[in-house]
């Protein structure tokens, strides 16, 4: 089970150096706060499922979400584990693109 996450918008076209670290930056502060949230959604009986949740940079400006537990999307699909989760994760996202871009600029 895959879940990819994008930062996109018109900066996107043509961006510089300062933007993609600032982009990649919140990228990193989002993916922990993503797992953090989703593993505290997950039920539990063994823990693989929690343990399994995985993210990983797929390019500067988009992260995925994986969990290789061969039933994890029998358990989204009825608890909707990430996509309960998907505008909190979406929200920290903008703020943090916000932050870090204002880091850049001063």
């Amino acid at each position: 089970m895959k879940v990819t996450f994008s930062a996109s918008g018109p900066l996107h076209n043509n961006p510089d150096k300062n933007l993609r670290h600032a982009v990649s930056g919140a990228l990193d502060d989002t993916m922990s706060y993503a797992k953090g949230l989703v593993q505290a959604v997950t039920p539990v009986r063994t823990g693989n499922l929690r343990r399994g949740w995985e993210t990983r940079h797929e390019g500067w400006d988009t992260f995925s979400f994986n969990n290789p537990v061969i039933y994890a999307p029998y358990v989204e699909k009825r608890l909707g584990m990430v996509s309960r989760s998907q505008q909190q994760i979406q929200r920290h996202l903008g703020n943090q693109l916000g932050q870090h871009i204002e880091q850049e600029l001063n």
